[in-house]
């Protein structure tokens, strides 16, 4: 099994343009909020954007082909009054009176 490590802001923000690494705010461990260069708010989990925020409100989700508990609760943490959950290895987007199955890209 291979040990995780906690990245470094430089590791996981290697990506991103000078402007959007000045931004980039840490907000939990491998876990960074900076705004993109069109203003939108991007949480980016080690090297996902596990949740875009766009300016008129609407909300991107990825999991990144990381489907962990990690990953879905920092998806949470994101998205009241939105939750995901699993149910036998699916993960769901429940909300509004809705429960939709979850897939990347899923908009909110």
């Amino acid at each position: 099994m291979t040990k995780m490590t906690r990245e470094t802001k430089a590791e996981i923000c290697q990506w991103l343009t000078d402007e959007e690494r000045r931004t980039a705010k840490r907000i939990g461990n491998n876990t960074y909020k900076y705004i993109d260069r069109y203003g939108n708010t991007v949480i980016r989990f080690h090297h996902t954007n596990i949740v875009v925020i766009y300016l008129n409100g609407e909300k991107v989700l990825s999991h990144g082909e990381w489907a962990t508990i990690t990953t879905k609760n920092k998806i949470n943490d994101q998205i009241f009054p939105y939750m995901i959950y699993q149910k036998d290895f699916i993960w769901y987007l429940k909300g509004k009176g809705t429960v939709r199955r979850f897939y990347n890209g899923i908009k909110i």
